[in-house]
């Protein structure tokens, strides 16, 4: 990064002050940080503050996005950062050295919610923001290239909702980026411009949208689809319930159609796949974790994790961790909207299935983890139960909300145990957001063999002269000996992975400069959370879906920060 030499000095006192008021980073310099380190934090983290008094940062050479590599190494794609899910990521960054992460830069542009984890080249950032997909370059955040999708059958405008961008090599040439829609389109974008090379509904079901995270193998595209009469059952007057999810496969790269799986017959209702998926290529096999029924009766395959088969998805095995579940956002009218009775827990399967090796010659397993607060160890080849540990009450929002990670000694989750009414958040915008009775929100550890609580960490943080347990219902992430998980408040911890002890953290509230002059402003973190890729950490920062600014929440944003260790070694 390049201050402008005009203001550069005012940048750093500026920064400087900033740093000395920051509890992080105020926290390094009280570990013997260098004057060097303290340069270079003031300059990552905070010199953007100093445009407010008239300062700018240089543009990058007019050459350095003058070409995107179409052959740059693939580092990271998907939401599961690889195609069993496991959220382990390659890095350079360990328990060592992760107190030298510094703010390299923040990308924002026009949003109010960031959606979607970044796909990673050595050269390249490609992330969605708003209605649009953007290519930007690691080093310097100039912009490579920016698309806005087009919905086929409308022509208007469409916006990105998958859970993250799935970037993929083409063998025939090229290189293709995929994302999926609010109005359940799929997106086959030309990674190196950003044009559509296809387009492709998920079914003609007006109510479906593409939240999860796609998956990839042998040259088809598994899409994950939800439904959103969850919410739209809670309309008085709206027909209910006849929506269902499902997984479409595509060729993916012309988009034809090859087959469908529905985990709801006909007649039922919700069902939703809107987690990420994972591939068990030995046993030809795709991992989906399936979402609870919108309407009784309740269905087999709701609440479940389902393995169904990568050639025409026919279901393999299946394990139901809730049964007789079905709920919408109208139970929570007074008087109740469409909803039949008993009324579920709304405890389905956000967080996707992990495929994952066992220590030693011991095979695989698949763990996975529900609202309801349960982490489950399953034989990937039946379904049959290992174990099951229990580590939060649940609750609307986790339990275990988006994701777990896994290494060879553990199973990582976050817990956030909470509820919110979304009848409250359609009406004001704003959520009625809050714990429920016996909540235990924090990190875990389990063991991978016994499914053991090895270690718990419990943050606390200030909510208007409040103290609030901090809520964790973001995806946790590992990569070597660190954790990182982010907090829906807007800290992000690193934490080491043997025992939970904290190395260094960051919040993720501010507001910044991007390097292109535009607003960045950082909120909640919720859905993707933090991965660290190489020598760089990854944040989507801002999440208003289930409501603004609160005692849990951070409130709005539209960041993407980008840090990067300050010394490689």
């Amino acid at each position: 990064m390049i201050v402008n030499r005009k203001h550069g000095a005012r940048a750093l006192v500026t920064a400087a002050t900033v740093v000395l008021r920051h509890p992080t980073l105020k926290q390094a310099l009280t570990s013997k940080i260098t004057i060097r380190s303290l340069i270079w934090l003031s300059v990552g983290v905070v010199v953007t503050l100093a445009l407010a008094s008239g300062g700018a940062l240089a543009q990058a050479p007019s050459d350095a996005c003058a070409a995107l590599d179409p052959n740059a190494a693939i580092l990271s794609s998907g939401f599961g950062l690889n195609p069993s899910n496991t959220r382990n990521t390659v890095s350079s960054i360990t328990a060592s050295n992760v107190h030298r992460l510094r703010l390299r830069f923040a990308l924002g542009g026009s949003a109010q919610e960031k959606r979607g984890a970044p796909a990673v080249t050595e050269q390249a950032l490609f992330y969605s923001v708003g209605n649009q997909i953007v290519a930007a370059a690691r080093s310097t955040g100039c912009t490579f290239w920016t698309a806005t999708l087009t919905n086929p059958a409308s022509g208007a405008t469409d916006l990105p909702r998958s859970s993250s961008l799935l970037l993929v090599d083409n063998p025939s040439g090229g290189r293709m980026l995929f994302v999926g829609s609010m109005s359940g389109v799929v997106y086959g974008l030309d990674a190196a411009e950003g044009s559509t090379v296809w387009s492709a509904r998920v079914s003609t079901d007006s109510l479906h949208i593409v939240t999860g995270g796609m998956q990839f193998n042998a040259g088809r595209l598994f899409v994950p689809v939800a439904t959103g009469q969850v919410i739209s059952a809670s309309i008085p007057g709206s027909a209910c319930c006849s929506s269902r999810g499902r997984v479409v496969a595509f060729n993916a790269f012309s988009g034809a159609f090859m087959w469908a799986f529905d985990p709801v017959p006909p007649g039922g209702s919700g069902g939703s796949v809107w987690s990420a998926l994972s591939i068990d290529p030995a046993r030809n096999q795709l991992l989906v974790g399936v979402g609870q029924n919108l309407t009784q009766p309740a269905t087999d395959l709701s609440d479940a994790i389902v393995a169904i088969d990568l050639d025409n998805g026919a279901v393999k095995w299946s394990f139901q961790a809730t049964a007789g579940d079905a709920w919408h956002a109208g139970c929570q009218s007074d008087p109740p909207i469409n909803c039949t009775l008993p009324e579920g827990p709304d405890f389905d399967f956000g967080a996707g299935a992990i495929l994952t090796d066992l220590p030693g010659s011991g095979g695989q397993v698949v763990i996975a983890g529900d609202k309801g607060g349960s982490v489950f160890s399953l034989d990937p080849a039946t379904g049959a139960l290992n174990w099951s540990t229990k580590i939060g009450v649940g609750g609307k929002l986790g339990g275990i909300h988006w994701g777990l990670a896994v290494d060879d000694t553990g199973v990582y989750a976050g817990v956030s145990d909470l509820f919110t009414n979304k009848i409250v958040r359609l009406d004001s915008g704003q959520a009625s957001t809050g714990f429920n009775p016996g909540a235990t929100p924090g990190v875990y550890k389990l063991d991978l063999l016994t499914g053991d609580v090895l270690w718990e960490v419990h943050r606390n943080h200030v909510f208007e002269s409040q103290v609030v347990p901090s809520a964790f219902s973001a995806a946790v992430s590992v990569t070597n000996d660190v954790v990182f998980a982010s907090a829906l408040d807007g800290e992000l911890f690193a934490l080491r992975a043997s025992d939970g002890t904290q190395l260094w953290s960051f919040q993720a509230n501010i507001q910044l400069t991007a390097p292109d002059g535009s607003a960045v402003q950082g909120g909640t973190l919720d859905s993707v959370g933090a991965f660290a890729v190489d020598d760089m950490v990854l944040l989507n920062s801002g999440y208003t879906t289930f409501g603004g600014r609160n005692l849990v929440n951070a409130g709005p944003g539209n960041a993407l920060f980008v840090f990067e260790l300050e010394d490689r070694q």
